[in-house]
Formats: structure tokens, C-alpha cells, sequence
């Protein structure tokens, strides 16, 4: 009975996190409390599917949610935003999941705010600690209702201390978001 899984750095991509999901949401790993998925090649795809799949009963016992530096954009979370939106049940769709960590990824208000939605709708009705790259203004509207949930900016990890093959994209992700590469150094 795994509760521990760590896949960090392990180059899955969007098919290859399909499979996973679908290997999940058909009863393997059932038990598993703790799922971290950072810098990997995960995108949109791929968060959309293990929405899906928990929507279809995956991951009952899940409590944290590590996605952090991959490659999600706004359709991705748009999507788990609405496979969660059934989360209101003790079996359904991530229900108990405490802890969310989407920073470093290609997400906009668009997404944040799909996300902080399907919150303010009772969806994710345990979770305390939400990191993404930008609170937006609906997203702390969302935290001052529910005082329990920490919507937190990530604390930077500076471009210059990634490896060599993610330091641009960091630098091109702090651009977009900031104007400026503010852990360049």
C-alpha cells in the first residue's frame, strides 16, 4: 500500500502522465496520501487527465499535490478546475487534499481564477495551502472567505541555481510575468 510517490525530474510528459492517470483511475494506488510531479514535462494535457481521473474516483486519500515547474497552462487548470468542481462529496474528485502546488508553471489569471471558482464553489474543501505564481485578486477574495486556506506566492528559486537546460525558460517565465527576470542576478 504506497502512500509516498515522488516522480520529480523524471521527464513525464502529458502521455505519459495519461497512462498514469488512467493505470489510477482504475484503482491502482489507491492508497497513496502524498504525489509529487515537479520538474517534469507536464502540460496541459496531462493535468487535465489527472483531473479526469480523479473526477472518476482516483486518488481518494490524496492530501498533497506537487506539480510545481512544469509546463501547465490555463486550459489545463481550467480543465482540473472543473473535474474538481465535484469534490463535494467524501469520495469524489481530490476531496481531501490539503495541499496544492502549482508555481512555476505557465499559468495566468485565467487558470488561477477557474481554480479559485471551483473553490468558492466547495470544490477542494480541504485544502489549506494553495501555491501558485500570481494571487489574483479573486483568488484572495476566495482565501479571505475560508480563512483556513493559505493562497501563497512561491518563493523564487533564482534562475541562476537551475540547471543549465531550465535557466531560460525560468528567466523567460519571470518575463512574461514580472517584465523583468527578478532571480536572475
Amino acid at each position: 500500500n504506497l502512500v509516498f510517490l515522488s516522480l520529480t525530474a523524471n521527464k513525464i510528459d502529458d502521455a505519459r502522465l495519461a497512462e498514469i492517470a488512467d493505470v489510477m483511475a482504475d484503482g491502482a494506488l489507491s492508497h497513496l496520501t502524498d504525489l509529487y510531479l515537479p520538474s517534469n514535462l507536464i502540460g496541459s494535457e496531462g493535468l487535465a487527465a489527472l483531473g479526469r481521473a480523479a473526477e472518476r474516483g482516483a486518488l481518494p486519500h490524496l492530501k498533497t499535490l506537487s506539480l510545481k515547474s512544469n509546463l501547465i497552462g490555463d486550459d489545463g487548470l481550467v480543465s482540473f478546475a472543473r473535474s474538481v468542481s465535484n469534490g463535494r462529496c467524501p469520495s469524489c474528485a481530490l476531496y481531501r487534499l490539503h495541499v496544492l502546488h502549482l508555481s512555476f508553471n505557465s499559468i495566468t489569471d485565467v487558470g488561477v481564477d477557474a481554480l479559485a471558482e471551483a473553490i468558492r464553489g466547495g470544490a477542494l474543501p480541504w485544502l489549506h495551502l494553495l501555491v501558485v505564481d500570481r494571487v489574483t485578486p479573486s483568488l484572495k477574495e476566495v482565501c479571505r472567505l475560508r480563512p483556513d486556506l493559505d493562497c501563497s506566492d512561491p518563493l523564487p528559486m533564482p534562475c541562476r541555481d537551475l540547471p543549465e537546460d531550465k535557466r531560460e525558460a525560468c528567466a523567460q517565465h519571470e518575463i512574461a510575468i514580472y517584465g523583468e527576470c527578478k532571480t536572475c542576478g
